[in-house]
């Protein structure tokens, strides 16, 4: 009589494997967890939890629960075993494509930045006042030149309305 063999088998990664380290959500000790988008919800994500000693692969999504499997694990492991890239666009050429210039900038975006430009580094609430703008206005428009890398904070200072620290913001 054979005895069945009842273990589980886990989806382990390759030894060796290669994940960009920006999908990487949670860095601890003996595991780390990446998270991947859902296939047939849009909007909905999963997080794969990685063993870091074993490489064993567990998903929260209900398919891992039912199969001991599913596509996000199946992605992960597939794209974890690709080498490392060493063909193709240089960090070097990359930096050159993410650099925004003042002709990539919405209407709205480049007022706010030419007023700092012309004007110097300012405050959102001094920004607004100068510009006659609501605060709402100035303050998404600085926040997508922050993230472009053309304004930067160039320190804090009081602000006797608010009673609080508040960025002083300039042109990078």
């Amino acid at each position: 009589m054979d005895s069945e063999d009842t273990t589980v088998k886990v989806p382990k990664l390759k030894e060796g494997y290669n994940l960009p380290p920006n999908w990487i959500v949670e860095d601890n000790q003996n595991d780390f967890k990446v998270v991947l988008p859902s296939r047939s919800t849009p909007g909905r994500f999963y997080k794969v939890l990685v063993m870091k000693e074993s490489r064993e692969c567990y998903c929260e999504c209900p398919s891992y629960r039912y199969r001991n499997n599913c596509a996000h694990v199946k992605f992960l492991i597939a794209v974890s075993q690709k080498p490392a890239r060493k063909k193709g666009i240089q960090d070097t050429q990359l930096d050159s494509y993410h650099q925004f210039t003042e002709q990539d900038l919405t209407e709205m975006e480049f007022h706010v930045y030419d007023f700092l430009k012309k004007n110097g580094p300012s405050t959102d609430r001094a920004l607004a006042e100068k510009m006659n703008w609501t605060i709402n206005r100035i303050c998404g428009r600085r926040n997508k030149l922050v993230e472009k890398g053309m304004v930067v904070d160039t320190g804090k200072v009081w602000d006797e309305e608010t009673k609080r620290n508040v960025i002083v913001w300039g042109v990078a």
